[in-house]
């Protein structure tokens, strides 16, 4: 059989599940031709929340044997997940949503492999941003320190932002249009330049032109 057919037809497939996407589509957004594409392993647990999807979106369905882990999906009580055409998660989602809180995530967005996405405010992800495995993006501490109140704030990744394995997004960043963030950085700082951050915390170690 020639190689490209194969690919696209068995490789893409190898872990979707035609009747939880069935199910899922016509339950949530009450249509048969599926908007969210769910794998085997995909699980979404939602107590109150809502998932909209322009486009198409899969989660574990895509996947090009790298990983194969399973995803979940939870919304809490009016939490709002909202993705893009052609946002693709390759294998091992863990994302939250938790009470009011939401998600967005632009056009031909893809994470790689394993990512956690924990919003307790607003966690939003632009077009064509290409996130590698073992990221974090979480915008709240979770849990109080010493007494101290828990602290949320908002986490807005710009469009075509590329994000290296093993990095953590933490909350009230901004990542400037175009930034690259190096593998194994811990971004606690909006980006003020377009350029290549890198490091714990990380620092701008290379500017880029912003007109290329």
């Amino acid at each position: 059989m020639n190689s490209k057919i194969y690919n696209k037809i068995f490789k893409s497939s190898f872990n979707f599940s035609f009747l939880k996407t069935l199910l899922f589509n016509f339950v949530v957004f009450n249509k048969i031709i599926p908007k969210l594409y769910l794998g085997k392993r995909t699980s979404v647990i939602n107590t109150g929340g809502s998932v909209f999807v322009h486009g198409t979106a899969y989660f574990d369905c895509k996947n090009g044997g790298q990983f194969f882990y399973d995803s979940h999906i939870v919304l809490e009580s009016k939490s709002t997940i909202t993705l893009g055409n052609k946002v693709n998660f390759f294998s091992a989602a863990q994302i939250k949503c938790f009470n009011g809180a939401s998600i967005s995530i632009g056009n031909d967005t893809y994470f790689s492999g394993p990512v956690t996405i924990h919003s307790k405010n607003r966690i939003n992800i632009g077009s064509n941003c290409s996130i590698s495995w073992g990221v974090t993006i979480i915008d709240s501490d979770f849990h109080s320190i010493q007494g101290k109140d828990v602290r949320s704030l908002p986490v807005i990744i710009e469009d075509d932002v590329w994000i290296g394995c093993n990095v953590t997004v933490l909350k009230g960043v901004i990542i400037k249009k175009g930034c690259v963030i190096a593998a194994g950085s811990v971004v606690t700082k909006s980006t003020d330049h377009v350029g290549i951050y890198a490091g714990n915390p990380a620092i701008l170690i290379k500017a880029l032109d912003e007109e290329n």
